[in-house]
């Protein structure tokens, strides 16, 4: 059993685009894996909820500090808004679906997971305490570890350049990492009759971990994608070090690395920036949910990129009929040698996680394609890939 990890997001009222680029390319692969009856399991909604960003959207709304129980009340909205947007491109069937799993950081058994495993790293002489705060003894971790060369290379990344960068963080984490702060929301856990506090990203740094073992997949988990930003890969440094001191295993098999959309100022969307563009705003200009996903998937990027939403709209509307028939069980009338040699192409980008290619050539085999309504055959290549891709649902 295989499983494919959405990286979570704060959903502050919103969700914007950015967040869905990871979302879209997990998406593609589970579907793929679904469809080609390997056994799997997704993480398909995934939230961060603990941290200094809920505490402050709390102090935002009520005008004060607020307590736990304040802050995880206005959480459970701010989920709801981003349920909501996330529907504008993809429908999971929740009730009748086992192999789709809901994730959130404080879920109390990964809350007890989270103190378990602290307690651990505090026994293996990993934990180093200063004061109020501790941190992660990074030589220690290194020296257990043999170093993380080895490790990182065990990971297919992609790109394959960001394989050296990660390595290359090795050179600038061989001190103490700090992994507590004085938050109201967020993990206690004690030590020596001491309470701290833990940064979220410590539940992060774990989540791989837990999520397998919690859902008995096989570990590694399969699949993650993320953007390529510093703090991001460093993370992953930190992640794999973690998860082979606490397992000798990887964290996953697959990462693919993206990068960040652009505003219009030439910076990476923020919601403290205020600036946002969200999947619902994206069905406004077509009221077409496969829209939506067009423009997600035309948006990846190995770099920072602007949305592609003008491109998208051009190629959209001309296999827009096409779509339209194949949601409805449309009839593939006929389909030439070179277009089943794009849907083979597009089955081997994916294989390879081109998934950028692999939607191309899939475009391309659609255009040459001639459907018809009527009943079709749900079990020929382009359908198939058509439900990768651009279908709502799986």
């Amino acid at each position: 059993m295989k499983l494919i990890l959405n990286a979570p997001c704060f959903p502050k009222k919103t969700y914007h685009v950015g967040n869905a680029i990871s979302q879209i390319i997990t998406d593609v692969f589970y579907r793929n894996l679904k469809r080609s009856n390997i056994p799997v399991k997704y993480v398909c909604h995934a939230w961060n909820l603990h941290g200094k960003s809920p505490e402050n959207a709390c102090i935002e709304e009520k005008g004060r500090v607020c307590s736990y129980e304040e802050i995880l009340e206005m959480t459970s909205a701010y989920t709801g808004y981003a349920y909501k947007e996330k529907s504008f491109f993809a429908s999971y069937d929740m009730a009748n679906n086992r192999d789709l799993i809901e994730f959130t950081d404080i879920d109390k058994e990964f809350i007890k997971y989270t103190q378990d495993v602290f307690i651990n790293l505090v026994e293996k002489g990993l934990i180093i305490e200063k004061g109020s705060d501790c941190f992660l003894d990074m030589n220690n971790i290194l020296k257990k570890t043999g170093g993380v060369n080895e490790i990182v290379n065990k990971i297919n990344i992609f790109p394959e350049y960001h394989k050296s960068t990660i390595i290359g963080i090795e050179n600038t984490l061989n001190g103490n990492y700090p992994i507590t702060k004085e938050r109201v929301f967020t993990v206690k856990v004690n030590v020596s009759g001491h309470e701290y506090s833990l940064n979220p990203i410590f539940q992060s740094l774990i989540m791989p971990l837990y999520l397998s073992e919690k859902h008995k997949t096989d570990c590694p988990a399969y699949l993650l994608a993320s953007g390529s930003g510093h703090s991001l890969l460093k993370w992953h440094f930190i992640r794999s070090s973690l998860s082979w001191i606490l397992t000798s295993k990887i964290p996953y098999e697959n990462l693919i690395l993206h990068g960040s959309i652009l505003g219009k100022d030439g910076k990476p969307l923020s919601k403290h920036s205020g600036e946002v563009s969200q999947p619902s705003t994206l069905y406004e200009l077509e009221k077409d949910k496969a829209f939506v996903r067009y423009v997600l998937l035309k948006s990846i990027s190995v770099n920072d990129v602007k949305l592609q939403i003008e491109s998208s709209i051009t190629e959209y509307r001309k296999v827009a009929t096409k779509i339209k028939l194949l949601e409805n069980g449309g009839n593939i009338a006929n389909i030439p040698e070179e277009a089943k040699q794009l849907l083979a192409k597009s089955q081997t980008f994916l294989d390879k996680f081109m998934i950028k290619q692999a939607f191309e050539a899939f475009y391309l085999a659609l255009r040459k394609t001639d459907i018809v309504s009527g009943k079709g055959d749900d079990t020929h290549m382009l359908y198939r890939m058509y439900k990768v891709f651009l279908s709502p649902s799986p």
